[in-house]
């Protein structure tokens, strides 16, 4: 395909109208790492770069399979989860925040200090409750961590 746009000014269309090639010779192709584009500006060839395979020449045992399909899934599965905490951070305020000023109309000013006091106190009562719990699964998922890491070395 060289030959034709080295000896050629004009390439036939589909319509059969001659234009100019884009292209005059093949020496953009030879030994450059940029290619032409259509506005004329370079731009580097992707099979040039090899740090897009880094990963896999990194992993001599060939442990990890299609990494991009694997980082795209993760990517995908993490933007999921951050959708799903982003609108719960969103609408949870906004709608306390509404039923909040709907109690206030009807009921007055005790009705919202009856709310945030029924908060405290579970919360309060949460953090005391919750926080042996808390530590006793830390130690059980570090020794288990512990005992995997031991046997498999």
């Amino acid at each position: 395909s060289c030959e034709y746009f080295d000896d050629k000014k004009e390439m036939p269309t589909a319509h059969g109208i001659p234009r100019r090639s884009p292209v005059q010779s093949c020496e953009y192709f030879d030994d450059k790492k940029e290619m032409p584009t259509a506005h004329g500006i370079p731009r580097r060839s992707p099979i040039q770069d090899s740090s897009h395979y880094d990963i896999l020449i990194l992993d001599p045992k060939k442990t990890i399979d299609n990494p991009d399909q694997r980082i795209a899934q993760d990517v995908d599965s993490m933007l999921f989860q951050l959708r799903k905490v982003f609108s719960n951070l969103l609408i949870m305020p906004l709608t306390a925040s509404y039923y909040t000023y709907q109690c206030y109309v009807l009921t007055g000013y005790s009705a919202p200090l009856i709310m945030l006091g029924y908060f405290i106190v579970w919360a309060v009562f949460n953090k005391v409750l919750m926080s042996p719990v808390i530590n006793t699964v830390y130690k059980v998922e570090k020794c288990g961590g512990d005992f995997r890491f031991k046997h498999m070395h």
